[in-house]
């Protein structure tokens, strides 16, 4: 189920940020139909509440703005929408709801979420020592992510030390070198939010590594030779092994990539208003 949500919403971006020029490769339209009779079949009814909320909720919105269901997407985005509407002061300031506030207001059924105060930031910095383990980087990643509001907003440079961006520039690169290229790929976003509100320079080196060190000819981002080697030897298909190594890498480049390269471009910002079928 995950892996044909993550074809969905890749092909959305492919096709938003290309303007549908490419003719060889199927339409968006044709993508969403197939995904949604997949989602709709009896056997993966039940698979689909395995998939991380924020991708429900994006597919739920891509699915509806071709004028197609499926049901257990509409009822969790409805669920969604009700629970995050109601006045709470705790949920408000929970960071991991922060991007579901930002999607569901950007397709119209939200208020605008009030921008989190840099404060979380602060508290991180205060005790942070290096090397930081990885869930201290991921926590610092989520904050800032929050405080950009995933580059829906402008910030105060002033809040923000410029070191900082520095630091986060050194963090993608220790994770571009350890391979983990869907955590380098955000922190490529987050490097491109802090740039836009001028609180450190871009980074074209680090895009450049991405786009053109990590891309293989025939499309997708990611060279995994060993681990591709242990799924074979454990008997594992060659389409399990691109449903579990490349495409989650290459959904992530590509939305990376899509922010980088085209002007005000958001994933967050661009998707079509939500509408009932």
């Amino acid at each position: 189920m995950r892996a044909l949500c993550q074809v969905l919403l890749a092909s959305w971006i492919a096709e938003t940020v290309s303007g549908g020029e490419n003719a060889e490769s199927a339409s968006f339209t044709e993508v969403a139909q197939r995904v949604a009779s997949s989602l709709n079949a009896y056997e993966n009814c039940d698979h689909i509440a395995c998939v991380k909320p924020t991708l429900r909720l994006l597919v739920e919105v891509l699915l509806s703005s071709e004028g197609l269901e499926v049901e257990p997407l509409r009822q969790f985005l409805i669920q969604s929408a009700s629970a995050l509407r109601h006045a709470d002061p705790e949920l408000e300031a929970n960071p991991l709801l922060m991007d579901k506030r930002i999607l569901l207001h950007s397709v119209g059924l939200l208020p605008r979420p009030r921008k989190l105060p840099s404060d979380g930031v602060q508290i991180l910095l205060e005790d942070f020592t290096l090397p930081a383990a990885a869930e201290v980087i991921d926590a610092l990643t989520l904050q800032l992510e929050c405080v950009t509001g995933w580059g829906t907003w402008l910030i105060d440079a002033d809040l923000i030390d410029p070191s900082l961006g520095d630091l986060l520039a050194g963090f993608a690169v220790q994770r571009l070198r350890d391979y983990d290229l869907t955590s380098a790929a955000r922190l490529l976003r987050l490097v491109e939010y802090l740039a836009e509100s001028r609180i450190m320079v871009k980074r074209d080196d680090l895009y450049h590594a991405l786009l053109h060190v990590q891309h293989r000819t025939h499309g997708p981002f990611g060279w995994y030779g060993p681990e591709a080697d242990k799924l074979q030897k454990a008997g594992r298909s060659s389409l399990e092994e691109d449903m579990e190594l490349y495409l989650p890498t290459t959904l992530e480049c590509l939305w990376t990539l899509a922010e980088v390269s085209v002007k005000d471009w958001r994933l967050f910002d661009k998707l079509p208003p939500y509408r009932l079928p």
